[in-house]
């Protein structure tokens, strides 16, 4: 196994086991990097016989802003967009109200929120516009949310878009959308390019359920709403993804990024995409900059302000930039990406010649170009089926076969604005899977076609941008019997990009009753101003009710429920922290607002439950 143990150098490490593994099921190994938020700077050398952008050095830029995990706002006007067509019914339905129950109970007091439901036609929580989250208005929503079904027909996620914008944002509030589909939409340059005419106002976040969720229509609302987007295919993992984006929707976000590059001798650093993004929490930036192969480059520093009004600096210095020499030229195509990615974002009608020009010389497709498979012995353009079914049967054709790519310009317009026909642009030869990078999936079905024909190439009656399977780390692994909670470190420990089918299969969380069946039932229970009462926390933390107004040092019965009920999640659901850490934020801004401290609330609380379980023929 090779190990890269040095930012310059790469050494093969041999890895031995002792005798007691038993080879009667697969061996997996977890590979953990070594400060991995720390900001660092990649410079890929050039390819003398390209062109374009191909032709100069490239820099990757990985930053890391670090936010304070309770830099939560209650100056947010959040919209749940909710996808109720058809196709949500059964599982996806149950997901999403489950999700929907947890995103209401987690909004903390003084925010405007509304829920719209959309499929053929659309209707809004609040007709007239978002409200203010108040325990009345809450009400209204647990009972939209206990009473939803996928009854509403198509999916036309348009005209409730538009009713949206229609409404100017609450004055001094940033207003969020939440958008959760499990469809495809006909129309999806239409929705980004509104989501985009709206995005000095109006962040999107969206979450894609299923393998029929449009990938363009996840990822182009995100991107032209300036938020993030989740791809989601088990459900049991829908509320850990879309609580992870309501945090992001209510944290601080670093606005204003600027970098500044000092280079020998001076000349331009050319950045891509010219426009750094708002990071958001829990995220971090990637931006790439074009120099020449005889630039220094000094010093790269990267800064931005937060919401609050702090300011946010991180710098690399010569030394630490480190060289990479790679054959697939793998940095400078993900700069094409986000370069093309940027273009489609604002639609400007002028760069269609550059965007062609820089698909066809870094082999990346765009919505202009496409990319079809040529058999290099027979030169014969292979079908997309017939490869799908070679590589099924014989998952190393992929990597034998010899193969290149012929680069063909489609959807073209006219000066007058119509789509013109397909045309030849040139044939150049680039391995499969260097255009759009590693797999997501290990089974011959995963390692298909992902990437569809953007919509203006949709004309094109094939598809055939392959991708080679890359080496596996994360192995499946067979569950059967064994203690629950190893099973779930288990489950943690196998979330990658890498299929894991067996476990996948496993109702882990549903074997003893824990899992997230339990969070929802406490979620339940929480009231609206983020407390427990006494008696709800005597019945979750099992320790008897006497007992619990005995040891009450707080001064309501309330404040001291909270505790318990905090500690009860902390001991019991640390694995589902993420699903209710904003419910807890709640909760413990609650007691402080008693005024009281609530690390004393909480170890008292912690040593009443320890107790309990301890000694229970004592109760």
């Amino acid at each position: 196994m090779k190990l890269c143990t040095s930012p310059h150098w790469c050494y093969n490490y041999q890895i031995t086991q002792d005798g007691g593994f038993k080879c009667d099921h697969d061996w997996s190994m977890t590979v953990y990097y070594n400060n991995p938020y720390k900001t660092h700077v990649l410079r890929e050398t050039s390819d003398r016989s390209g062109v374009g952008i191909m032709t100069q050095h490239l820099l990757m830029i990985n930053f890391f802003p670090s936010l304070p995990d309770n830099s939560y706002s209650n100056r947010n006007e959040i919209i749940f967009v909710i996808d109720r067509s058809g196709s949500m019914s059964g599982s996806n339905i149950h997901s999403a109200r489950t999700t929907l129950l947890l995103f209401l109970k987690s909004l903390p007091q003084g925010c405007y929120f509304n829920i719209v439901s959309f499929g053929s036609h659309f209707e809004a929580l609040f007709p007239n516009g978002s409200l203010q989250y108040t325990e009345g208005t809450l009400k209204e929503a647990v009972k939209l949310q206990e009473t939803m079904k996928a009854d509403m027909g198509g999916t036309e996620i348009l005209n409730p878009l538009k009713s949206i914008y229609s409404n100017p944002p609450k004055p001094e509030y940033s207003r969020q959308i939440l958008l959760i589909s499990d469809g495809s939409v006909f129309n999806v340059s239409q929705v980004t390019e509104l989501v985009a005419r709206n995005s000095c106002d109006t962040r999107v976040f969206s979450v894609g359920i299923g393998h029929g969720a449009s990938t363009s229509l996840i990822h182009g609302v995100a991107r032209a709403g300036r938020g993030r987007y989740e791809m989601v295919v088990d459900q049991d993992k829908l509320q850990h993804k879309v609580m992870g984006l309501v945090r992001s929707m209510l944290q601080d976000s670093v606005q204003g990024v600027s970098v500044t590059c000092r280079v020998e001798p001076a000349t331009n650093v050319s950045l891509v995409p010219k426009a750094p993004p708002v990071i958001f929490a829990g995220q971090h930036l990637i931006l790439y900059a074009r120099v020449t192969p005889d630039t220094k480059v000094c010093e790269i520093t990267v800064k931005g302000s937060t919401e609050s009004g702090g300011e946010v600096k991180a710098s690399v210095d010569e030394d630490n930039i480190v060289l990479v020499h790679d054959e697939e030229m793998s940095l400078h195509r993900l700069a094409a990406r986000a370069q093309i990615n940027q273009w489609k974002l604002h639609g400007d009608d002028d760069v269609g010649d550059d965007m062609v020009a820089l698909s066809v010389a870094s082999s990346v497709v765009s919505p202009r170009t496409a990319f079809i498979g040529v058999d290099q012995e027979s030169r014969h353009i292979q079908p997309y089926d017939e490869m799908c079914d070679m590589e099924q049967q014989d998952s190393s054709y992929l990597l034998s076969r010899p193969r290149g790519y012929l680069s063909v310009s489609v959807g073209g317009r006219s000066s007058s604005g119509s789509r013109g026909s397909p045309t030849l642009k040139g044939v150049g030869r680039l391995a499969f899977g260097t255009s759009a990078g590693p797999l997501t999936g290990t089974s011959p079905q995963s390692r298909r076609n992902r990437f569809a024909l953007e919509e203006s190439s949709a004309m094109v009656p094939m598809q055939c941008e392959m991708q080679c399977p890359m080496p596996t780390l994360f192995y499946e692994k067979k569950v059967t019997t064994g203690d629950v909670k190893e099973l779930r470190k288990c489950k943690r420990s196998l979330k990658s990009s890498y299929v894991v089918k067996n476990l996948a299969s496993v109702d882990v969380d549903g074997m003893d009753g824990g899992g997230s069946s339990g969070v929802l039932k406490i979620v339940e229970l929480q009231r609206f101003d983020g407390s427990w009462s006494l008696d709800d926390a005597a019945t979750i933390s099992g320790v008897p009710l006497d007992k619990l107004k005995a040891a009450n040092t707080a001064k309501s019965e309330s404040v001291f429920g909270t505790a318990v009920v905090l500690a009860v999640l902390e001991k019991h659901y640390n694995d589902d922290r993420d699903q209710w850490i904003l419910l807890a934020t709640k909760a413990g801004q609650y007691i402080t607002n008693a005024g009281h401290d609530k690390h004393t609330l909480l170890t008292l609380a912690h040593s009443l439950i320890n107790d309990a379980h301890s000694n229970p023929h004592t109760h």
